[in-house]
């Protein structure tokens, strides 16, 4: 039994302050006969997230590594593609956001093309083999425009579709995860049978035969079938009926297949024409990089040179994804690489990294958050003990592909329960009036920020405290301030037919917002509270 080779991280993140502290673990095991051993870690990577945390490269690369750090609003790319905590705080509470992306592409728009060159480069690679071997034959210009137009629009939808499934990801891992594979695989092949059966490749009558056919079949058996139907669908795109012999050249394939893959192969290794496109692929792409991209791109080969000596250049792996967020992807071909020229374009153009049928075969991502305040948003899983927690399936051994990252986010406000009770009696701002008045705050000038921290300051529980806050104005607008308004206090029964607002007037317009948020809570009764939902909203 082959040995299964998997990757895991966990990242645990305590907020304090304007600044997050970060632990990532990572470690590779390897899975074979019901044993689990630790297997090497990527050296590559390894070596870049050390640097990150300013660490030594450990020894043992096969045992689990920890790295830890202190961060402030820019998170590191150590396992995805980095992220933010925003921390923003005033004298009534902070609002704090945690945003990560992990597991996708930068460019979308580049990966869209690196497929369209890879499809468009594959049927040329066919089409120049088709040339070669039936060029000379009348009946050929008829076959060659199906391929050249219907099937090469064919497929570019197919790839089309593989490529809007890749851009989604792995599904989150939770109890259901293998399900959700099955699900997401069973409605891309639908999808692409219906296609394929709308563009009269098939009937779809015809496919429980054919699945029953293969099912009974051995593997030789299962291959002349597969053969046979998509020769099939080629002679109705053709408009062969049904009934009739297999068109040519699709008959010669049918007799002497074997023969035909072999001349193939031999013309696609070795002939000058395949590798005169390869070098005119090559020219291409590194004519179409800006000098600023040229010169990031010579630099990372460089470095993926020193570091993996001499690893094959169309490979992606690990140092080159997070140093090559700013440069084209490869988008050609290598007759140099171990790796044929079709494997080549195949991967370009249909790459699909959704692992639908072996998700054990993921890597596996665990966050856990520690906040002080319940989020009032996140897209985690917010547990008993205070913490929010996110499992996440990434794509294997730093193969990153084109898709849309996953994004982990959480939103919490943390309001200054100390200084509120001692100049209001009781929390005034909260929740969404604290992250509104933390906006607002944030957008004074800095002279009345202080001003406006002064008046706070000053303030006291106590009968005479709405007045006050009634009365306040900033001293840049005296001239315009209103009248005083009447300095009898709000009650219960002035709440608006809501009871959300409180009918008063203030005297400064800066302040009218944050302000009438504070009275609404000081006159509201505390029954209007939501039942079991302290003050803090937790």
């Amino acid at each position: 039994m082959a040995a299964c080779r998997t990757t895991r991280y966990e990242l645990e993140l305590r907020p304090d302050g304007d600044t997050m502290q970060r632990k990532v673990s990572m470690w590779r095991y390897r899975y074979q006969d019901g044993v689990e051993t630790f297997d090497e870690f990527d050296v590559g990577k390894l070596r870049y997230i050390s640097e990150i945390y300013d660490a030594s490269m450990p020894d043992n690369l096969a045992q689990r590594h920890e790295f830890e750090g202190r961060f402030g609003a820019t998170l590191p790319d150590d396992i995805g593609d980095g992220g933010w905590y925003l921390h923003r705080a005033s004298t009534m509470g902070s609002v704090n956001t945690y945003v990560e992306h992990v597991d996708g592409g930068h460019k979308i728009s580049w990966g869209l093309e690196t497929r369209q060159k890879g499809l468009h480069r594959l049927v040329d690679v066919y089409l120049a083999w088709l040339d070669a071997e039936f060029g000379e034959d009348e009946r050929y210009p008829r076959f060659r425009e199906l391929v050249d137009v219907v099937i090469r629009d064919d497929l570019w939808n197919v790839a089309l579709y593989l490529w809007a499934f890749d851009l989604s990801g792995l599904p989150r891992e939770d109890e259901s995860g293998h399900d959700a594979e099955e699900r997401l695989a069973g409605e891309l092949l639908i999808r692409l049978g219906i296609y394929l059966a709308q563009r009269d490749y098939f009937d779809p009558a015809e496919v429980p035969e054919l699945i029953s056919g293969i099912l009974a079949a051995s593997e030789k058996e299962r291959r002349g079938l597969l053969l046979s139907f998509w020769l099939r669908g080629l002679a109705n795109k053709l408009g062969t009926d049904p009934d009739e012999p297999l068109p040519w050249p699709l008959a010669e394939f049918a007799r002497d297949f074997d023969t035909y893959v072999e001349s193939f192969e031999l013309f696609v290794a070795e002939s000058d024409t395949i590798r005169e496109m390869a070098d005119a692929w090559e020219r291409e792409y590194w004519n179409s990089l800006s000098p600023s991209e040229y010169a990031r791109r010579k630099q990372i080969d460089e470095l993926t040179e020193e570091i993996l000596g001499g690893a094959d250049p169309a490979g992606i792996d690990a140092v080159e994804y997070h140093l090559d967020v700013d440069v084209r992807p490869r988008n050609f071909v290598s007759m140099d690489s171990k790796r044929s020229v079709i494997s080549q374009l195949e991967d370009m153009a249909f790459a699909l990294d959704l692992d639908f049928f072996s998700i054990r075969g993921a890597d596996a991502l665990r966050v856990v958050l520690h906040v002080p305040q319940r989020p009032m948003m996140t897209n985690g899983t917010l547990e008993d003990d205070g913490t929010v927690r996110w499992s996440d399936n990434i794509a294997p051994d730093g193969d990153w592909g084109d898709r849309l990252p996953d994004v982990f986010y959480a939103l919490w406000t943390a309001p200054a329960v100390e200084f509120q009770e001692e100049h209001f009696g009781k929390i005034v701002l909260e929740g969404e009036e604290l992250v509104e008045h933390v906006g607002w705050y944030m957008a004074l000038s800095p002279e009345l920020a202080q001003e406006w921290d002064g008046f706070l300051r000053e303030l006291e529980p106590g009968p005479n405290l709405i007045a006050a806050l009634q009365n306040f104005c900033f001293a840049s607008e005296l001239p315009t301030c209103q009248t005083k308004p009447d300095p009898a206090t709000p009650s219960v029964e002035q709440l608006d037919e809501d009871r959300q607002s409180v009918k008063i007037s203030l005297r400064t317009e800066i302040a009218d917002g944050t302000l009438r948020d504070i009275v609404d809570s000081l006159v509201r009764d505390q029954r209007t509270r939501p039942t079991g939902m302290s003050p803090s909203g937790s």
